[in-house]
Order: C-alpha cells, then structure tokens, then sequence
C-alpha cells in the first residue's frame, strides 16, 4: 500500500512552514509534496516557479541518524511541475527514520535559493498498521486481533517495569514496538540475516520484532518485546555514551529482561564448553559473529556473563558498569572500575561459577586479596622476632 504525503506549505499545517517560500530572485517552490513505496523508491515534487532559465535545480534528503545527505536532480517542466524519483536500492533509507527534504534552486545569473526543510517518517507502508499507545508505548502491528495488540502492550509495560528495576530510566519519548507477523517479513524490511528474529533501533526509539500470533504468541512476546526494548531504554539511560557499551553487555541486559528466557543457551554454552570452543569476553566487546551459530552462542554467553554479575554484584554492580561506560571508559576499564576485577578475571570467574571451569584458577583469584592480608599478618611477627633477634646478638658481641 503507498501513502501520499502533501505537504501544503501554510502556517496551519503542522509542519509550520509559510505560505510560500521566496528569494531576491523571486524564485518560489509550492504545492510540495513526497510520495514513497516503502524499499522501493521515493519521489519528491513541487511547483518551481519560474520554470525556465534555470542553471540548476537538486533535491537533498538525509535520513534521522545518518551523516549522509543525499543529492538528486530535480527535473522542472514548462509548466513549473517538478519532481525527482529515487530507487531506494541505489539511496538506502534507515527503515522507520524520521527523514527531511529540501530543494535548491539556481537561477542563471542569480543566487541560489534553498527552500525550507520537509519532513517525513519512512515507516513500513507495505501493510497497514493498527497502534495501540500511551505515553509509555507505541505498539504497532498488522497481523492479529485486538486481544493480541493488547497483549503486546501489556508485555511491553511489563518490560518497562523490568527494566527500572534493574536500571532507572526517565523516557524521553515513547518506545515505538513494531511487530512483524514472520521474521522473514521483518528481515525483508532491514535487509538483515535469514537468522535474525529482531532488531533495535536506539537512537529512533524504535524496537522491531517478528511474533506470529498463535498458540506461542504470548512466549515470543515475552521474549522477543523485552529484549528489544531494552536497547531503546539503554540509549535513552545513556544518551550517544550507549555506542560506548560492549555488546556483551548491551545484549546481556537484554537478554537478562527477557521474561521468558531462552532455554538453548545454557545448553549452547556447555556444548562450547566441552569443546573448548567458548567465545573469549574480549572478542565479544564488539561486533557478534555474522553467522548464526556463532551469534548465538556469542547471545547466550553475554546472558550468562551478565546473569552472573547480577548474582555476585547485585543491581549495584550492573548500574556501576553502566555508568562506567556511559564516563566513556573502554571494555576493560569499565569492569575494573566498576567491578575492581579485570576483563579477563570476570571471563574466567563466570566460566567457574557457571560451568566449573579453570576452578583452580579463579579460586586462587577470589582467594589473593585474603592470602596477600595473612601473608602481611604472618610477616608482621616474623619480621619483629627477627629484628629482636639480631637486637640481642649484637647486644652480645658488643659485652664480648
């Protein structure tokens, strides 16, 4: 389904704009308007006025979060009636971005004029979406009834809830849910791997997820909800400072709130395990494998690390380390700061406590501060009937 935007320039509508925009060279351009088929193409049009002797007449448009701006020609007929079609394939938008447009206008022999700036969502319009929403939350979905919107919502506010339990959050805006009916149909919209089942986009407020409504509804809701709320709420925590998060964390918070937790991931991490095949913690600060075996384990890993500093650390701990990040510390800095251990300590401390690995190991590094303590205590007394000792045999050469 297309849907056609008009955008009449006047000071009623919305967008504020005047009723016409003029330069010094009594260039105008009205009647704007965007029409667009989501993945498909785009295509921008308005009125130029005057339409002949013209040296140059270009579109800009640049998608919310993107440091590209993109520049197309502006075809202008006799009449005035311009527009510019654009492939999506060759000008990628950022699905469900907030996205501006304006045009330039260059008369031969005169000065440039730029118009005002235009605004448009580049939401999924392939299907027609029913929303439920509050202040809190938007939910957004096409396949299923009213009792499964509801659902959803209800799932989102409990996440919500989860969430500033572990970590307090003010909302800045509502978070934007939209559910796909298939993963193959939320794939399709962001390009992504036949393996992915949902996507976050922090720095939009939105959280994309694929949930067949069915007997299993409400189990991948639980799951699926959650967790990409998760990174919504994180950005809204931690503002830019999010991009400093390590992806083990950032997944592992997420996975932590799922309400229904994935059961394959202990058994995922005990096969790796008994394959000595376990993901280090370092190489998981960054980018996940691409393939889906490889992702998956790297998910159930971050789980588990994450599970395991809530036990040891409490909410405290999480908190500090998150707050470590937002400071701008680096993957390892921030553990030693918030947790006084390093990167490779908690590695091996949660591959203990969790699969009994390197038992020796990380005992003896729980143990070294106590050790280190007896060893002064011992040292103490040992160096003082020493020093006492020495006192009396040179009392004793000195009456020789």
């Amino acid at each position: 389904m297309r849907r056609f935007f008009v955008f009449l320039l006047t000071a009623a509508l919305t967008l504020g704009l005047a009723a016409t925009a003029r330069a010094q060279t009594a260039v105008t351009v009205t009647e704007v308007q965007m029409e667009y088929l989501f993945g498909d193409h785009v295509t921008f049009a308005a009125n130029v006025q005057p339409a002949s002797g013209l040296q140059e007449t270009l579109v800009f448009f640049q998608a919310e979060g993107d440091s590209v701006t993109r520049v197309a020609p502006l075809e202008v007929a006799a009449d005035g009636s311009a527009s510019s079609r654009i492939e999506v394939r060759d000008a990628p938008l950022r699905p469900f971005a907030r996205v501006s447009f304006w045009f330039r206008i260059t008369p031969a022999g005169g000065e440039a004029f730029t118009s005002p700036h235009y605004f448009f969502h580049y939401t999924d319009n392939r299907v027609v979406w029913q929303t439920l929403e509050d202040a809190s939350v938007s939910i957004h979905w096409y396949d299923g009834d009213a009792a499964f919107g509801q659902a959803a919502f209800d799932t989102a506010h409990a996440s919500l809830q989860a969430f500033n339990e572990l970590i307090p959050v003010t909302l800045t805006a509502p978070v934007n849910v939209y559910i796909y009916a298939t993963a193959a149909d939320l794939q399709s919209a962001i390009g992504a791997q036949a393996w992915v089942a949902g996507h976050a986009s922090p720095d939009l407020g939105v959280a994309l997820t694929s949930i067949t409504p069915g007997e299993e509804q409400m189990l991948v809701m639980q799951r699926q909800i959650p967790h990409e709320m998760a990174h919504v709420l994180l950005y809204q925590k931690m503002g830019a400072a999010y991009n400093n998060l390590p992806t083990w964390l950032s997944e592992g918070i997420a996975s932590s709130l799922e309400l229904y937790p994935n059961s394959d991931y202990m058994l995922a991490i005990q096969i790796a395990s008994q394959n000595d095949a376990l993901l280090p913690l370092a190489d998981l600060c960054g980018p996940f494998p691409q393939d889906a075996s490889g992702a998956f384990l790297a998910y159930a890993e971050s789980d588990r690390v994450t599970r395991y500093i809530l036990d040891t650390y409490g909410t405290s701990g999480l908190q500090a380390l998150v707050q470590a990040y937002t400071d701008g510390l680096d993957c390892n800095r921030g553990v030693e700061r918030a947790l006084g251990i390093s990167l490779v300590q908690l590695d091996r401390q949660w591959r203990w406590a969790v699969l009994g690995e390197g038992g020796a190991d990380a005992a003896f590094e729980n143990l070294l501060p106590y050790l280190v303590v007896l060893t002064v205590i011992l040292a103490v007394p040992a160096w003082g009937g020493l020093a006492i000792k020495r006192k009396r045999e040179d009392g004793t050469r000195k009456r020789k």
